[in-house]
């Protein structure tokens, strides 16, 4: 099933609810409904769909993938199908329960059964940072393991090359998930350390800053 926000014909913001935890779980915005080819043309009403987080669980570490959040959904026409979108990844699945969870950016939908849809874009983060040092870590990592001819130096265009951080900072949720299945570098290259590895993973889960 598809989520993408591309064929939304209007936007009305949406009800959300937040509980106080141990951790910051921010709201950025909040999408309203979208209306599906259903011929009834009353089953899509905007703003009908309130999402609610009942619960949330920060990772236990910045490079940990163990975070996790309930959602409830009210208005509209049962039943619904949640989802999930980390920015490289889109969980779709009909329990509003999910698992598995790393630091960073979250987008929210709730579609009903005419595909009616609301979304809310929060962010799940630990309650401090981790101070991972951009110059004194990162860099050098990447300029050892990755800034190398025919891999990110820029040779292969400007979009591949992370000598440039503004580039890196466009690429984190790609790197975080490669970074999670030990995929970076690629396998025929020398592979980083695990200390290497959840530095990296707590710098993004920071924010990715220029420290």
């Amino acid at each position: 099933m598809n989520y993408s926000t591309n064929n939304l014909t209007r936007f009305q913001r949406a009800k959300t609810v937040l509980r106080a935890w141990s951790f910051l779980f921010l709201i950025v915005s909040a999408i309203g409904c979208s209306k599906s080819n259903d011929p009834d043309p009353q089953s899509c009403v905007p703003g009908a769909i309130s999402i609610v987080i009942e619960s949330a669980h920060a990772p236990s570490q910045c490079d940990s993938q163990d975070g996790s959040i309930t959602i409830s959904a009210t208005g509209g026409t049962g039943p619904y199908t949640y989802a999930v979108n980390t920015g490289s990844t889109v969980i779709s699945q009909t329990n509003p329960v999910f698992n598995d969870l790393f630091p960073g950016p979250l987008k929210i939908i709730v579609k009903d059964k005419f595909q009616c849809s609301s979304e809310i874009v929060s962010e799940l983060r630990l309650a401090s940072k981790s101070g991972v040092s951009y110059s004194a870590q990162i860099f050098p990592i990447l300029t050892d393991y990755c800034n190398i001819p025919a891999c990110h130096n820029g040779s292969l265009g400007p979009d591949k090359n992370w000598t440039s951080l503004a580039v890196i900072q466009t690429k984190l949720n790609n790197m975080q998930r490669v970074l999670a299945l030990s995929k970076m570098p690629p396998p025929t290259n020398p592979q980083l350390s695990a200390i290497q590895r959840n530095a990296i993973l707590c710098w993004i889960a920071d924010g990715a800053p220029n420290n």
